[in-house]
Protein backbone atom coordinates (compact mmCIF):
# COMPACT_ATOMS: atom_id res chain seq x y z
CA UNK A 1 0.00 0.00 0.00
CA UNK A 2 2.64 2.82 0.91
CA UNK A 3 4.71 1.63 -2.56
CA UNK A 4 1.63 2.44 -4.61
CA UNK A 5 0.68 5.46 -2.74
CA UNK A 6 4.88 6.28 -3.33
CA UNK A 7 4.29 5.66 -7.42
CA UNK A 8 1.07 7.77 -7.17
CA UNK A 9 3.07 10.77 -5.53
CA UNK A 10 5.70 10.05 -8.21
CA UNK A 11 3.51 9.84 -11.23
CA UNK A 12 1.76 13.26 -10.08
CA UNK A 13 5.15 14.95 -10.16
CA UNK A 14 6.06 13.85 -12.88
CA UNK A 15 3.38 15.34 -14.75
CA UNK A 16 5.54 18.69 -13.93
CA UNK A 17 8.63 17.77 -15.78
CA UNK A 18 9.55 17.49 -19.05
CA UNK A 19 12.61 15.52 -18.16
CA UNK A 20 11.97 12.26 -16.86
CA UNK A 21 14.06 9.27 -15.99
CA UNK A 22 12.92 5.80 -14.48
CA UNK A 23 15.23 3.57 -12.91
CA UNK A 24 13.80 -0.44 -13.26
CA UNK A 25 15.36 -3.24 -12.09
CA UNK A 26 16.26 -5.35 -8.81
CA UNK A 27 17.48 -5.00 -4.89
CA UNK A 28 20.90 -3.48 -6.75
CA UNK A 29 18.47 -0.60 -8.16
CA UNK A 30 16.29 -0.35 -5.30
CA UNK A 31 18.53 -0.60 -2.66
CA UNK A 32 22.41 0.53 -2.06
CA UNK A 33 21.45 4.11 -2.46
CA UNK A 34 22.72 5.56 -6.07
CA UNK A 35 19.41 6.39 -7.14
CA UNK A 36 19.26 8.82 -4.56
CA UNK A 37 22.71 10.85 -5.27
CA UNK A 38 21.95 10.41 -8.83
CA UNK A 39 18.81 12.59 -7.92
CA UNK A 40 21.42 15.32 -6.37
CA UNK A 41 23.88 15.04 -9.70
CA UNK A 42 20.65 15.60 -12.11
CA UNK A 43 18.57 18.18 -10.61
CA UNK A 44 16.99 18.93 -13.43
CA UNK A 45 15.63 15.55 -13.87
CA UNK A 46 12.32 13.60 -11.92
CA UNK A 47 14.49 10.26 -11.40
CA UNK A 48 11.93 7.81 -10.06
CA UNK A 49 13.19 4.20 -8.36
CA UNK A 50 10.83 1.39 -9.73
CA UNK A 51 12.81 -1.48 -9.08
CA UNK A 52 11.95 -4.07 -6.43
CA UNK A 53 14.31 -5.81 -4.43
CA UNK A 54 14.18 -9.61 -5.35
CA UNK A 55 12.26 -9.47 -8.55
CA UNK A 56 13.72 -10.77 -11.64
CA UNK A 57 12.62 -9.26 -15.99
CA UNK A 58 8.85 -12.09 -15.67
CA UNK A 59 8.23 -9.31 -13.13
CA UNK A 60 9.99 -6.49 -14.90
CA UNK A 61 7.66 -7.16 -18.27
CA UNK A 62 4.04 -7.74 -15.88
CA UNK A 63 4.82 -3.80 -15.21
CA UNK A 64 5.78 -2.70 -18.07
CA UNK A 65 2.38 -0.74 -17.85
CA UNK A 66 3.30 1.38 -14.41
CA UNK A 67 6.81 2.33 -16.24
CA UNK A 68 4.95 3.75 -19.46
CA UNK A 69 2.76 5.73 -17.28
CA UNK A 70 5.50 7.93 -16.48
CA UNK A 71 6.12 8.88 -20.10
CA UNK A 72 9.69 8.42 -19.27
CA UNK A 73 12.88 10.30 -21.52
CA UNK A 74 14.82 7.75 -19.90
CA UNK A 75 15.20 4.49 -18.67
CA UNK A 76 17.80 3.10 -16.89
CA UNK A 77 17.64 -1.34 -16.19
CA UNK A 78 19.17 -4.08 -14.71
CA UNK A 79 17.99 -7.44 -14.30
CA UNK A 80 20.84 -9.83 -14.75
CA UNK A 81 21.17 -10.62 -11.17
CA UNK A 82 17.97 -12.32 -10.51
CA UNK A 83 17.75 -13.68 -13.93
CA UNK A 84 19.88 -15.89 -12.72
CA UNK A 85 18.75 -17.20 -9.84
CA UNK A 86 16.90 -19.99 -11.19
CA UNK A 87 15.26 -21.05 -7.82
CA UNK A 88 14.14 -17.34 -7.15
CA UNK A 89 11.63 -17.45 -3.97
CA UNK A 90 10.35 -14.21 -4.60
CA UNK A 91 8.96 -14.20 -7.84
CA UNK A 92 8.28 -16.78 -10.88
CA UNK A 93 11.97 -17.65 -11.47
CA UNK A 94 13.10 -17.25 -15.30
CA UNK A 95 14.97 -19.29 -16.92
CA UNK A 96 17.69 -18.66 -20.15
CA UNK A 97 15.13 -18.30 -22.82
CA UNK A 98 12.47 -16.55 -21.04
CA UNK A 99 15.23 -14.00 -19.63
CA UNK A 100 16.15 -13.13 -23.56
CA UNK A 101 12.52 -12.48 -24.26
CA UNK A 102 11.75 -10.54 -21.35
CA UNK A 103 14.38 -8.06 -22.33
CA UNK A 104 12.94 -7.98 -25.74
CA UNK A 105 10.26 -7.27 -24.56
CA UNK A 106 10.98 -4.57 -22.93
CA UNK A 107 12.89 -3.26 -24.93
CA UNK A 108 10.01 -3.00 -27.78
CA UNK A 109 7.39 -1.52 -25.15
CA UNK A 110 10.25 1.25 -24.01
CA UNK A 111 10.65 2.18 -27.73
CA UNK A 112 9.50 5.77 -27.36
CA UNK A 113 12.37 6.40 -24.26
CA UNK A 114 16.13 6.48 -24.41
CA UNK A 115 16.93 2.84 -22.71
CA UNK A 116 20.38 2.43 -20.55
CA UNK A 117 21.23 -0.92 -19.43
CA UNK A 118 23.09 -1.39 -16.94
CA UNK A 119 26.18 -4.05 -16.08
CA UNK A 120 26.09 -4.07 -12.53
CA UNK A 121 28.57 -5.71 -10.00
CA UNK A 122 29.10 -9.43 -10.20
CA UNK A 123 28.59 -11.46 -7.55
CA UNK A 124 31.14 -12.26 -5.26
CA UNK A 125 32.61 -15.71 -6.42
CA UNK A 126 34.74 -16.65 -3.26
CA UNK A 127 32.85 -18.58 -0.39
CA UNK A 128 33.03 -16.14 2.47
CA UNK A 129 29.97 -15.83 2.91
CA UNK A 130 26.85 -17.63 4.70
CA UNK A 131 24.64 -17.19 1.93
CA UNK A 132 26.73 -16.78 -1.26
CA UNK A 133 25.26 -15.26 -3.84
CA UNK A 134 27.61 -17.02 -6.39
CA UNK A 135 25.81 -20.36 -4.74
CA UNK A 136 22.60 -19.26 -6.10
CA UNK A 137 23.60 -17.92 -9.43
CA UNK A 138 25.61 -19.86 -10.68
CA UNK A 139 25.06 -18.57 -14.23
CA UNK A 140 24.91 -15.63 -13.63
CA UNK A 141 27.86 -14.59 -16.22
CA UNK A 142 25.80 -15.51 -19.07
CA UNK A 143 22.80 -13.39 -18.29
CA UNK A 144 25.16 -10.98 -18.01
CA UNK A 145 26.58 -11.54 -21.18
CA UNK A 146 23.51 -12.34 -23.02
CA UNK A 147 21.67 -8.92 -21.64
CA UNK A 148 24.45 -7.21 -23.14
CA UNK A 149 24.42 -8.44 -26.38
CA UNK A 150 21.01 -8.04 -26.40
CA UNK A 151 21.80 -4.50 -25.62
CA UNK A 152 24.14 -4.25 -28.37
CA UNK A 153 21.95 -6.01 -31.52
CA UNK A 154 19.19 -3.30 -30.34
CA UNK A 155 21.55 -0.50 -30.46
CA UNK A 156 20.86 0.24 -27.11
CA UNK A 157 23.91 1.77 -24.84
CA UNK A 158 24.98 -0.26 -22.42
CA UNK A 159 26.52 0.97 -19.23
CA UNK A 160 29.82 -1.11 -18.06
CA UNK A 161 30.03 -0.97 -14.70
CA UNK A 162 30.74 -4.11 -13.80
CA UNK A 163 34.42 -3.29 -15.26
CA UNK A 164 34.80 -1.18 -12.11
CA UNK A 165 34.38 -3.54 -9.77
CA UNK A 166 36.69 -6.05 -11.84
CA UNK A 167 39.37 -4.05 -10.99
CA UNK A 168 38.89 -3.90 -7.43
CA UNK A 169 40.98 -6.19 -5.24
CA UNK A 170 39.34 -8.33 -2.74
CA UNK A 171 39.69 -6.24 0.04
CA UNK A 172 37.73 -3.07 -1.22
CA UNK A 173 35.32 -5.37 -3.16
CA UNK A 174 34.20 -6.53 0.93
CA UNK A 175 34.72 -3.28 1.68
CA UNK A 176 32.08 -1.76 -1.00
CA UNK A 177 29.87 -4.91 -0.78
CA UNK A 178 30.00 -6.70 2.65
CA UNK A 179 27.51 -9.43 1.57
CA UNK A 180 28.97 -9.90 -1.56
CA UNK A 181 25.74 -8.77 -3.63
CA UNK A 182 24.39 -5.93 -2.26
CA UNK A 183 26.79 -2.83 -2.45
CA UNK A 184 26.76 -0.26 0.09
CA UNK A 185 26.18 3.56 0.11
CA UNK A 186 30.49 4.26 -0.40
CA UNK A 187 29.87 1.81 -3.63
CA UNK A 188 27.43 4.21 -4.67
CA UNK A 189 28.81 7.12 -4.27
CA UNK A 190 32.67 6.15 -5.49
CA UNK A 191 31.55 3.57 -8.26
CA UNK A 192 28.29 3.72 -9.40
CA UNK A 193 26.57 6.67 -9.85
CA UNK A 194 30.46 8.49 -11.14
CA UNK A 195 30.25 5.53 -13.87
CA UNK A 196 26.77 6.16 -14.96
CA UNK A 197 27.59 10.12 -15.20
CA UNK A 198 30.95 9.41 -17.13
CA UNK A 199 28.48 7.17 -19.43
CA UNK A 200 26.29 10.23 -19.90
CA UNK A 201 28.78 12.69 -20.21
CA UNK A 202 30.59 10.96 -23.01
CA UNK A 203 27.30 10.32 -25.20
CA UNK A 204 26.76 14.34 -24.45
CA UNK A 205 23.34 13.38 -23.25
CA UNK A 206 23.16 15.41 -19.88
CA UNK A 207 24.04 18.32 -21.82
CA UNK A 208 21.92 17.82 -24.80
CA UNK A 209 18.99 17.06 -22.40
CA UNK A 210 18.72 19.44 -19.63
Amino acid sequence: MRRKLRDIIWLIQSKFHRNVMVCYGTSLTEGSGWVDLLRKELPKWHIVNLAKGGMNSNWGVDNIKLVKRFKPKVILMEWAINDSYEKCPYYKPTNKQSSLANIVTMLNAFKDSKIFMLGMNPPFNKFLFDRNPYRDRIFYWWFSNRHREIAKRNNISYIDITSEWNKLTEFEFLYYCPDGLHPNINASKDITVPTIIAFLRKMNYIITSQ
